[in-house]
């Protein structure tokens, strides 16, 4: 039979430091993700919302949308010049400071974002299918399409994938449960060995496998209690400081805004020539019934 101790040993030996790591390394990416996603919320909403200023603007000017590709790329330019610097992550003091010694504030123009393939304005334009389509895409997939290919999105510091750390660390209360129990086993079968050699009738000399079964109980309560004190922090900071529910909300604001460009290009261009070529036809039909009904009326006049 194949002999275990020496595993239950080493799991015995470092469970609590795997397990005390595991919650430390989960704390800090929660922090510093969640901090990200906050920043990122800020960049994407402002960027939804020049959007969204500057399609109601071509609206008010009556603005014809005549070549689809200059149009979106000039907005994006225009967009642009608004947004905040991405890769420099300040606020603040730090902030002012740096704009004052610049004489200007921290901006992306289209050809910085042009530079990275990975960059939000190319990465719309790398879309530039779905708004020339004249039948509406899905705009939240369109929006998650997008933002896939934006570096600062999928990385945490263009490093760490977000998307499969954030569900590590959403599966970890339960993993941290599961680590408890299992300490609790190793504990308790690293304990029952030692009671078949215990001398009840001389307990004196059985006093050092005594003190061994009890550190061995002792372990297999410590998991216990450590996994479950672990799962409900990592649950309550889950719950607190929520991840994913900021990136959705993201998505859903830059499907919005898309779908706002994609109405705006669409009927700026094809929606009116569709019409301008149906218009005659329709106008010929009508024609064509009032001079029937004017033939009838004449028969029944006669």
């Amino acid at each position: 039979m194949y002999d275990l101790l020496p595993i239950l040993n080493y799991f015995a030996e470092h469970l609590m430091m795997i397990m005390t790591g595991l919650l430390g390394s989960a704390l800090v990416f929660r922090w510093l993700s969640y901090k990200s996603s906050k920043y990122d919320y800020k960049y994407f909403t402002t960027f939804t919302h020049e959007i969204e200023r500057k399609v109601s603007e071509d609206y008010s000017s009556r603005v014809e949308v005549v070549d689809i590709d200059d149009y979106l790329e000039n907005m994006l330019d225009l967009v642009n010049e608004r947004l905040p610097n991405r890769s420099l992550r300040m606020k603040g003091k730090e902030a002012q400071r740096n704009q004052n010694m610049s004489g200007a504030s921290q901006v992306l123009t289209l050809s910085d974002y042009k530079s990275d393939k990975k960059s939000l304005s190319n990465s719309i334009l790398n879309e530039i299918g779905a708004f020339k389509s004249q039948h509406p895409p899905h705009f939240n997939n369109l929006a998650e399409r997008v933002l896939e290919q934006d570096n600062y999105w999928t990385k945490l510091f263009g490093v760490l994938p977000i998307d499969p750390m954030s569900r590590l660390i959403d599966i970890l209360p339960g993993v941290f449960v599961v680590l408890g129990i299992f300490g609790t086993f190793i504990g308790i079968c690293m304990a029952l060995p030692e009671i078949a050699q215990i001398d009840f009738n001389n307990l004196d000399e059985s006093s050092e496998i005594l003190s061994r079964f009890v550190q061995n109980v002792t372990f297999a309560m410590q998991t216990s209690i450590a996994g479950i004190m672990f799962s409900l922090v990592l649950t309550f900071l889950n719950t607190l400081f929520p991840v994913q529910g900021v990136r959705d909300d993201i998505i859903k604001k830059m499907g919005e805004s898309f779908e706002m460009l994609w109405y705006r290009i669409q009927g700026g261009t094809n929606l009116e020539k569709s019409l301008m070529k149906v218009l005659p036809r329709i106008l010929d039909s009508v024609e064509s019934i009032e001079e029937k009904f004017e033939k009838s009326v004449h028969k029944k006049g006669a």
